[in-house]
C-alpha cells in the first residue's frame, strides 16, 4: 500500500457506495443512541441518563462536591435536589420558575448560566425542562416527585336540588339592536341545569334545552329527496347514538343502493355514527371492491379515508388529513361530487381534496355495496358500533352534513332576556344551588355595580355596590352570605348580600383585579390581578392565606376544583397552573397557548382566555391561539379542537360535563361535545 494511501482513501476507492453510506448511517446512528437526547424518544427524562450529562458539560466545574459554588452540587441527584446556599433550584411539575430552569433559559432578570458563556443548546434547556415537568426522575423507572392531584367525585359535592331552578313565565324583554353584534364578555352556566347565560349589549341572555331534532314528530331527514337509504337499526339491542345501534359480526348487503349509482351520478355523500373497537386496525366501514370507505388507525385515535377506481381502472385515495379520538360515538361524512372529496369529523369539514386530471369517474362495477366491509376481504370488516347510517345519490353540502350531526343532540335556544341597564356586562356567576344569578360590569370610569337576580322569577333581587369605574369580576359564596367584587382601583370589596353593606376592602393588589372566585365551600376567595398576581384570602376576615406567584402578566381566569383542593390560575403569558391549596404550592404548569412568534402587537396569539373545571374533575382551557383543549385532573391533554372561526373569549361546561359552551369576539355561541369534541350546535344570539 502506498505509504500517502491512507485507510480513508482506501475506503474510498474500494468500496461500494452503498457499503459506505451504511457504514455512515451506523456510525452517526451511534452517536445519536449515546447522546443524552437519544433515550428520550422513548423514556421521560432522568438525571442519571439525561440530565447529569448535559451537567458534566456545562456546570459541574464549578458546582462540584469540592467546589460548591454557591453551596450547589450537581454531581449527584441528592446535591440538585438540595439546592444551593439560596434554596431549592428545582420544583418537580414547575419549570418557568424554577431558578435552574430560569438561569440556564436566561430568563429576564435571572443571573444567566453558565456564566460569561453563550446560552446552551436550546435541546439541553428542553431535556432539563422536560425533566422538571415529568417530576425530577432519579434514574429510568423511577419514582416521581410530583404531586398526586387526585380527585374524590363526592368531596366537596352538594346532591342535585329535586327541581333546579329554571325561569318561568319571564317578562317580555325585547332583544337590544346594535350595529355590530356585542361580543361575548361573560358567560356562566347554571351548575344543576341546561341552563346558560350569556352577556349581551346592556342584556343577559337565557339559553335552555329544547329535545332533538331527530326525536321530532315531524322530522324529515336532511336532504330527504336524495337519500336512497337511511339504517338505524331500531331492531337492535344494543344502545348506540340514536337509540339503538348496530355491533356487526359480519359485514351486510345494502339493498337500497344499487351497483351502478355511482356511475349514474357521478357522486354521493356517505355519513354515520361510527363507534370503532378499539383493538380495530384498519377496516372497511362501507363499500366493495372497486370502492372502500374505511378507517386508518393513528396514534391518538382514527382517521377516515377512501380508495376507488377511475374509469379506467386507476386507484385514487383520499382523506390522509385529520383524526377524531377513539372510544367515543363520532359522527363522520364523505361526499364526492366528481370534482372534489369532503371529508367531515363530528359535522366539521376535515379536509376537501380535488380529484386528480388522471383520476375521472368511477368504475363501472355490477358487484353490490356492503356495511361493515366490502364482501370481498373477509380480514377487513369493521368492528364496533353503527347508527344512522344514511347514503346519498349526491355531495350534500357543509350545512347539511352539519345539521345532520346536531339533530341527533338537544339543542340550545334563547328562553330569555334580562336587563342590565347599568352598562356592559363583564362577568356572569351562578350560585352554588343555581338559584341565583349574579351580573357585574357598568360604565367606564363612571359606574360598577352587581345586580343579583332570581334565575326562577328573573326579578332582580338586589344590587351590590356602587363603583365610580366598572367592575371586572365578581362572586357570590355559596351560602348566599356575601358578594366579591374586583375593580381597576385595584381593590377588592366583600359585601354582605342582605343589606349590601360594606364588610370588607382589600388593597394588596397592585394592578387591576380582573378574577374573583370564592371556593365551592365559600370559606376561601381567591383573586387574580393584571399584573400576574394572585392572593387567597379568608372569606370570613379578608385575612391572606397564600400568594400565589407564578404569572407574570394578566391573571385571565381562576377556577376552583368542585372538591376545592385545587385551584387553577390562566393568564396572558398562555400557561396555567395548578395550585395545591393544602399549602399553596403549583403542583403543575403547562403553556399550552403560547406561540413563539407574534405576527404583531394586534395580532396576539399567546395567551390563555379562560380556564374552566368540570364537575368530574377535569379541565378546558381556551386560548388566544383559537384553540380549545380538554384536560385530565392530573394535567395531562386529552383533546383539542384548533382554529376556532373567530377568537374565542369565554369557555364553560354543561352541568353534567357532557357539553361544553363557548362565546366569541362576534358574539356568538358554539356548543361541543365533551365525548367527541365536535361542535353540535352555532347560536347567534343578537
Amino acid at each position: 500500500m502506498s505509504k500517502n494511501m491512507t485507510v480513508k482513501n482506501l475506503m474510498r476507492t474500494t468500496m461500494p457506495l452503498r457499503s459506505r453510506s451504511t457504514i455512515m448511517f451506523r456510525f452517526l446512528t451511534s452517536l445519536l443512541l449515546t447522546s443524552p437526547l437519544a433515550a428520550r424518544a422513548d423514556d421521560p427524562p432522568n438525571y442519571v441518563d439525561h440530565v447529569l450529562p448535559i451537567f458534566k458539560r456545562h456546570c459541574t466545574g464549578c458546582h462540584n462536591s469540592d467546589k460548591q459554588t454557591s453551596g450547589l452540587d450537581l454531581t449527584t441527584y441528592g446535591g440538585a435536589l438540595k439546592g444551593s446556599s439560596g434554596g431549592e433550584i428545582v420544583k418537580a411539575g414547575v419549570p418557568d420558575t424554577s431558578r435552574l430552569y430560569e438561569s440556564i433559559s436566561h430568563a429576564e432578570g435571572v443571573e444567566p448560566m453558565p456564566p460569561d458563556k453563550p446560552k446552551i443548546a436550546d435541546s439541553q434547556i428542553t431535556v432539563i425542562r422536560d425533566w422538571i415537568t415529568g417530576g425530577l426522575l432519579e434514574a429510568k423507572g423511577g419514582k416521581s416527585k410530583l404531586r398526586s392531584v387526585a380527585f374524590n367525585l363526592t368531596a366537596g359535592s352538594m346532591k342535585r336540588p329535586e327541581n333546579p331552578a329554571m325561569p318561568v313565565g319571564l317578562p317580555e324583554v325585547p332583544l337590544a339592536k346594535t350595529r355590530v353584534t356585542p361580543p361575548i364578555l361573560a358567560l356562566a352556566s347554571s351548575p344543576w341545569a341546561n341552563l346558560v347565560a350569556a352577556s349581551g349589549h346592556e342584556q343577559i341572555l337565557l339559553f335552555g334545552e329544547k329535545p332533538p331534532a331527530i326525536k321530532a314528530d315531524d322530522f324529515e331527514p336532511v336532504a330527504k329527496g336524495a337519500l336512497m337509504t337511511r339504517l338505524e337499526f331500531d331492531n337492535e339491542s344494543t344502545v348506540g347514538k340514536n337509540g339503538s345501534a348496530w355491533f356487526p359480526k359480519q359485514h351486510r348487503r345494502i339493498e337500497a343502493v344499487p351497483s351502478d349509482f355511482l356511475v349514474k351520478n357521478g357522486g354521493f355523500s356517505f355519513t354515520a355514527w361510527i363507534k370503532p373497537d378499539a383493538e380495530m386496525k384498519s377496516e372497511t366501514i362501507f363499500g366493495r371492491y372497486s370502492f372502500a370507505i374505511f378507517l386508518e388507525k393513528t396514534r391518538g385515535g382514527w382517521r377516515l379515508r377512501a380508495v376507488s377506481r377511475s374509469h379506467d381502472n386507476g386507484i385514487g385515495y383520499f382523506g390522509r388529513i385529520g383524526e377524531f379520538p377513539a372510544g367515543s360515538w363520532q359522527h363522520v361524512a364523505v361526499t364526492c361530487d366528481g370534482k372534489e372529496w369532503a371529508f367531515y369529523y363530528g359535522g366539521r369539514e376535515i379536509v376537501r381534496q380535488k380529484i386528480p386530471a388522471d383520476h375521472v369517474g368511477f368504475l363501472s362495477d355490477n358487484r353490490p355495496f356492503f356495511l361493515a366491509g366490502d364482501g370481498h376481504h373477509e380480514d377487513r370488516q369493521f368492528r364496533g358500533g353503527l347508527d344512522d347510517v344514511r347514503v346519498y345519490r349526491r355531495a350534500l353540502t357543509p350545512n347539511e352534513v352539519a345539521t345532520i350531526n346536531s339533530n341527533v343532540s338537544a339543542q340550545m335556544t334563547h328562553i330569555g332576556t334580562l336587563p342590565f341597564p347599568d352598562g356592559t356586562v363583564h362577568d356572569l356567576r351562578f350560585s352554588q344551588n343555581g338559584d341565583l344569578l349574579i351580573a357585574a360590569g357598568g360604565q367606564g370610569a363612571y359606574s360598577g355595580k352587581v345586580a343579583v337576580f332570581d334565575v326562577r322569577t328573573g326579578q332582580r333581587r338586589a344590587t351590590i355596590a356602587d363603583e365610580e369605574d366598572i367592575i371586572l369580576s365578581a362572586d357570590i359564596s355559596a351560602d348566599h352570605r356575601v358578594v366579591a367584587i374586583g375593580t381597576p382601583a385595584r381593590k377588592v370589596k366583600i359585601f354582605s348580600a342582605q343589606d349590601g353593606r360594606l364588610l370588607h376592602k382589600i388593597d394588596k393588589h397592585t394592578d387591576w383585579v380582573t378574577a374573583v372566585r370564592f371556593s365551592p365551600d365559600g370559606k376561601y376567595l381567591a383573586t387574580g390581578d393584571r399584573n400576574g398576581g394572585i392572593h387567597v384570602w379568608e372569606s370570613a376576615n379578608a385575612g391572606i392565606v397564600y400568594t400565589l406567584d407564578e404569572h407574570k402578566v394578566r391573571i385571565t381566569s381562576l377556577s376552583w376544583r368542585p372538591d376545592g383542593q385545587l385551584l387553577a390560575s390562566a393568564g396572558e403569558d398562555g400557561k396555567f397552573v395548578l395550585w395545591d391549596m393544602k399549602d399553596g404550592f403549583p403542583t403543575r404548569t403547562a403553556s399550552p397557548h403560547t406561540v413563539s412568534w407574534e405576527p404583531s402587537r394586534y395580532s396576539r396569539q399567546t395567551g390563555i382566555l379562560d380556564i374552566a373545571f368540570a364537575r368530574d374533575g377535569s379541565f378546558l382551557t381556551l386560548g388566544r391561539d383559537r384553540t380549545l383543549r380538554w384536560w385530565q385532573t392530573d394535567g395531562n391533554a386529552i383533546g383539542e379542537v384548533r382554529d376556532l372561526e373567530a377568537l374565542p373569549t369565554q369557555a364553560v361546561f354543561r352541568w353534567d360535563s357532557k357539553q361544553v359552551i363557548t362565546g366569541d369576539l362576534e358574539g356568538n355561541l358554539r356548543i361541543w361535545d365533551t365525548e367527541s369534541r365536535s361542535m353540535i350546535q352555532e347560536l347567534y344570539p343578537q
